[in-house]
């Protein structure tokens, strides 16, 4: 078989398309021709050609030096008449007189089609789903099936899902899929087999680096006969397929042969240096070594410098390395320095956090600019990797509607993972559910995997590298995590998700959120935390609260859709400002195997703590002032002022925890649990009689639903997510907001009915751990959240069929009660 790289361009393609080298005033490619032939044979192709954009003096000599090896070529850029859509067709076996008519013709790709028709040239549709100036549509693409027989199925600067996404269309086109093409766009198919399609491959090389590392296969012994193989759609595509670093360097490549050619500043720098030996496998000159000694000597203070030297000297000593390897070394170095900048960074970052000092603040992030400088090309290039993916998933589902969908892989972005809160419980059960279903999720999260405890998520965590880890000021027991931007970004682009979700507006959400708008994907944001709310109810600080406020709905509006557990949110965010054709409610679920009633739970606390025999209040979640613990507290005095013999019980941490403690210090009703194990919990939750939970600021209160599932009645705030959950004088109260009057009452109420009317208390405990059955079951943690992105083949969990039959046995619960109302 002969193989010959169809797609590969010299320094006759002149006029630059990617937007750095535009900003440098470069052309496309500075490769010799003679350079091109060399790398080719080199590289095992037995002919060669050029495909210069609208150019072929270069193959043309080319072709008169090596006439048994050579046959010409070019990329012809034509465009649809209709609307401008430009496209890019590779055309061989031409002459003069022949580029002549093209050259007349290619502003109407009908017309253009017509005349290689006529004239019997080998052609074929290079990159067809890459849009070269943003006006390429799925019908575009369904004409073009029509309009030729040849595509370029392996593309070298193309990443290899979008090769192999557009190759799957192309071998599964049927007759009666192109006779429907036809009739709707009105276009004679070019030949009379249509739905069999030619498939070529090429390098689409401009640097010189990848020459002959992607090619086509055909069984020919002369270029004649290879190009007749390619009209009779005989040939079959091989090689490289290109990632983002690759396409980097190849730009980095190019704008290094037009410093050279420039004679610019450059041409004597560190950087040149560096580009020497990457690029060209030489000895370094005694000159150049005696002046990166002279380097090393300057390079003491100055990190940046220092770290390319070390570049520099590391590829030194593996100039002999293919290219591909020597891209890793460069990148793994890149990656490193990137991370030294932004870990000095942030702690100027954290210093300002701590004071909460909003200009500083500010001034910070701005000095995020220069990191951000060296990462941004390969940003640049996974975009450009990417951009056609959303096109060949429409065209296959025009195509191929009723083709069974294999579940998304998704990958979900979250900050917290491990701590004991409802964003980082509502992601364990997500996970573990998707794990046992054996469903494509995986959980992205700055994790030490070599410290760190992998039992509370299951087996299916990306962990991302990460340079620092902060403390936020009022909420100390919170780390937040910097990932590695290079290093994350090559993670993810490995990953190859469908599908992002990001749960958290922190360093790893904004990972998430970038690797979305990357990888032309879906990014669904999951909107847990109020944290304007909390900020503004924290900090005296105004422009710190504003500031944070228009961060959150920035990064949130940047997603596609946002989710919200609750429609009193749906309405709050709304109102913010929020996009509402971007606002979608969905139902949280909940382990209900877990979370539910536990007869002996009373005399099982009595065995663990001492309390005073009365009726037991309890609090459970973040120890903070954005929690209205001051306003809980004082509810609490006012109703022993009233010789009322109650006690609470408080489960949790957090920063106001210390003062709290201080505060009841002499009440002896008052105990702190601290932090409890999950299971741990529905002990607690059926050992009290009321769960109390002021809150104003909670987006949905999974406490309020893990106390209901296990038959504890709630008494809520009407502001906020929880009041959605508890059904008003049925499962518990909601009461006004800050009304200590209101809540006084409700508090006295429910107590009363436990005391006097403990049938109707009873009645209530049942009824709330029913109504969490029937609206809250584990299904809905993955259909909520994941709606239909795993497709029908999703079954129930054995724990949902095991929930549904405890309705049965509410005898138990009614006995458990029972057995406590006797408590007073």
């Amino acid at each position: 078989m002969a193989r010959a790289d169809l797609h590969v361009h010299s320094k006759y393609s002149r006029h630059a398309s990617e937007w750095f080298l535009k900003k440098l005033g470069a052309n496309e490619s500075y490769s010799e021709p003679e350079e091109v032939f060399r790398l080719a044979k080199a590289n095992g192709m037995r002919f060669v050609t050029l495909t210069d954009h609208n150019r072929i003096d270069g193959v043309m000599r080319l072709q008169a030096k090596y006439p048994g090896e050579v046959f010409t070529g070019m990329e012809a850029t034509a465009y649809f008449p209709e609307d401008g859509c430009k496209v890019h067709v590779l055309i061989y076996g031409l002459d003069e007189k022949d580029f002549a008519e093209i050259e007349r013709r290619r502003g109407s790709i009908y017309e253009l089609r017509d005349y290689l028709k006529a004239r019997d040239l080998a052609h074929a549709v290079a990159h067809a789903t890459y849009s070269v100036n943003d006006r390429l549509r799925r019908e575009h693409l369904e004409k073009l099936l029509l309009l030729f027989d040849v595509f370029e199925g392996i593309n070298g600067s193309r990443d290899k899902m979008s090769n192999l996404g557009w190759m799957d269309i192309l071998r599964q086109i049927t007759p009666r899929q192109t006779e429907d093409l036809a009739r709707r766009h009105g276009i004679e198919p070019t030949s009379r087999d249509p739905w069999v399609k030619g498939i070529i491959g090429g390098s689409d090389d401009h640097a010189g680096l990848f020459v002959g590392r992607t090619y086509t296969q055909a069984g020919a012994s002369t270029p004649e006969e290879f190009l007749q193989q390619l009209k009779n759609k005989l040939t079959v595509p091989g090689g490289r397929h290109n990632n983002y670093q690759g396409f980097t360097f190849a730009i980095y490549k190019i704008a290094y042969d037009f410093s050279r050619e420039k004679s610019t500043g450059l041409s004597r720098s560190l950087v040149h240096q560096l580009n020497e030996l990457l690029f060209h496998s030489r000895q370094m000159p005694l000159a150049d070594r005696l002046r990166l000694k002279a380097w090393k000597n300057g390079a003491r203070q100055d990190k940046i410098q220092k770290a390319l030297l070390d570049l520099v000297e590391r590829i030194r000593r593996d100039a002999h390395r293919d290219i591909e390897d020597k891209l890793r070394v460069v990148y793994e170095q890149l990656a490193e320095l990137a991370d030294a900048f932004f870990r000095t960074l942030f702690e100027s970052l954290e210093k300002s956090l701590r004071h909460l000092d909003a200009i500083e603040l500010i001034k910070d992030l701005s000095s995020l600019i220069p990191g951000l400088f060296l990462s941004a090309p390969f940003f640049t290039s996974v975009g450009h990797m990417f951009q056609g993916r959303p096109l060949i998933g429409e065209l296959k589902q025009s195509l191929f509607p009723n083709a069974p969908k294999a579940p998304k892989r998704i990958l979900w972005f979250t900050d917290t993972h491990s701590d004991l809160n409802g964003v980082a419980e509502t992601i364990k059960q997500t996970a573990w559910l998707a794990h046992q279903q054996r469903l494509p999720l995986q959980i992205a999260a700055a994790v030490d995997t070599r410290q760190e405890q992998s039992g509370q998520l299951p087996p299916i965590v990306l962990a991302l590298p990460y340079i620092r880890e902060m403390k936020l000021p009022y909420y100390e027991k919170v780390s937040l995590r910097i990932p590695s931007l290079l290093k994350a970004i090559d993670l993810i682009y490995r990953a190859d998700p469908e599908e992002i979700i990001v749960s958290t507006p922190g360093p790893v959400g904004l990972v998430g959120l970038l690797a979305g708008r990357l990888l032309n994907i879906p990014c669904i944001g999951v909107y847990h935390t109020d944290f304007s709310a909390q900020i503004h109810s924290l900090s005296l600080d105004e422009d710190l609260g504003r500031f944070v406020e228009n961060y959150i709905r920035w990064f949130y509006q940047a997603c596609g859709q946002i989710k919200v557990s609750s429609q009193n949110y749906l309405r709050i965010l709304r109102d913010r400002g929020y996009d509402a054709s971007k606002l979608v409610h969905y139902r949280k679920g909940l382990d209900t195997g877990l979370f539910s009633p536990r007869p002996d739970a009373r005399q099982r606390l009595k065995s663990r703590l001492t309390f005073p025999e009365a009726p037991l209040l309890l609090y459970v979640g973040r120890l903070s002032q954005d929690k209205n613990m001051d306003f809980m507290l004082g509810l609490y005095r006012r109703l022993m002022g009233q010789d009322q013999r109650l006690n609470l019980l408080i489960v949790g941490d957090g920063p106001y925890k210390e003062e709290m403690q201080a505060k009841t210090a002499s009440w002896p009703g008052v105990r702190f649990l601290g932090r409890q194990p999950r299971e741990e919990l529905p002990w607690t939750y059926s050992a009290a009689d009321v769960l109390v939970f002021p809150s104003t600021t909670d987006t949905f209160g999974m406490v309020v639903l893990e106390a209901q599932a296990c038959g504890l009645p709630a008494v809520v705030s009407n502001q906020g997510g929880p009041q959605e959950i508890v059904r008003h004088q049925e499962t518990g109260l909601v009461v006004p907001a800050g009304q200590t009057a209101a809540w006084e009452q409700a508090l006295l109420e429910v107590l009363a009915w436990r005391k006097l009317q403990p049938e109707r208390y009873l009645r209530m405990r049942q009824r709330a751990r029913r109504e969490v059955l029937d609206r809250y079951c584990p299904e809905d943690v993955l259909g909520g959240l994941l709606g239909g992105a795993f497709g029908a083949g999703a079954e129930p969990t054995p724990t949902a069929a095991a929930v549904r039959s405890q309705l049965e046995r509410e005898s138990e619960l009614a006995g458990a009660a029972g057995g406590r109302l006797t408590h007073s």
